[in-house]
């Protein structure tokens, strides 16, 4: 996928470019309940607060230090010491140092998908600002919903929110399934469908469309995806395109706008017994 437009991140500090990698973790993976930027502590792991549904709790600093090495940084009692810098970090929960650097190659740990190196309680991780932006385009399904994302947490940093709760998120939009006219039930359908796929078959007109959201409202765990609704439909183009059908049956399956491959698709899709 081309890389989004490197506009879309201009004026951002690399502070908020890793604020802005975990509001897309939380975004795609949806496994993230809450993120707090400038969190109030006693301790100086407080640029961002990050609580997982599980409720674990990572407190991370982030240092814009382009020349560090794993050899300036180390670890002892509850503090920890970059170059010259000393830091005290939270004794009750997991501590990460993000680090915009690329000269600490050895790893040998990971924490939230990325290579780290874990010193005690804490958790070092390089991560320069281009490889947050290599991420970000491959966590996504299309550019459209990062640049819903990257403009939403700009507007949040303008606007002092320092607070994010899931469910404030852009709600996910899929293509929309509605008929021109209202589908009226009047008849029984089938009690059950058989594994496999299924072919509704006939002329123009006579309610192939309709008959589908009989079924539809009958099997709860059934999933439409329509590539035409009427003939003015202006996103009839767009619906034929493969990969918009994939993003569209990742919303409805995983609830995510995530980029996810054919096969973790037919596995979710036989996990949750789902009707396509």
């Amino acid at each position: 996928m081309a890389l989004v437009a490197r506009n879309a991140y201009k004026g951002y500090t690399y502070q908020e470019y890793v604020h802005l990698f975990f509001t897309a973790l939380m975004d795609t993976e949806r496994n993230i309940a809450e993120i707090e930027a400038e969190t109030i502590s006693e301790h100086n792991f407080d640029d961002l607060y990050v609580l997982f549904n599980d409720q674990t709790k990572y407190f991370v600093q982030i240092k814009n230090y382009s020349q560090i090495k794993l050899s300036d940084i180390a670890v002892s009692d509850d503090e920890i010491t970059i170059g010259t810098i000393k830091s005290k970090f939270a004794n009750n929960a997991i501590n990460i140092v993000i680090i915009n650097t690329g000269l600490i190659a050895e790893t040998d740990a990971t924490v939230f998908g990325l290579p780290c190196v874990q010193k005690e309680n804490v958790y070092i991780i390089p991560l320069t600002s281009e490889k947050i932006e290599r991420i970000l385009n491959d966590m996504y399904a299309d550019n459209n919903r990062q640049n819903i994302i990257t403009a939403f947490l700009k507007n949040r940093i303008t606007n002092a929110e320092f607070t994010l709760k899931i469910r404030e998120l852009p709600p996910l939009n899929r293509l929309s399934i509605d008929l021109d006219d209202t589908t009226v039930l009047l008849r029984n359908v089938v009690d059950e469908i058989n594994v496999g796929v299924q072919f509704v078959v006939g002329k123009p007109g006579v309610g192939k469309s309709h008959y589908v959201n009989e079924l539809i409202h009958k099997f709860s765990n059934s999933i439409i995806y329509r590539f035409w609704i009427n003939s003015q439909d202006s996103q009839k183009q767009d619906r034929l395109n493969y990969k918009t059908f994939l993003k569209d049956l990742a919303i409805a399956v995983f609830d995510s706008s995530k980029s996810f491959t054919e096969e973790k698709l037919i596995e979710e899709i036989i996990k949750q017994d789902s009707v396509i």
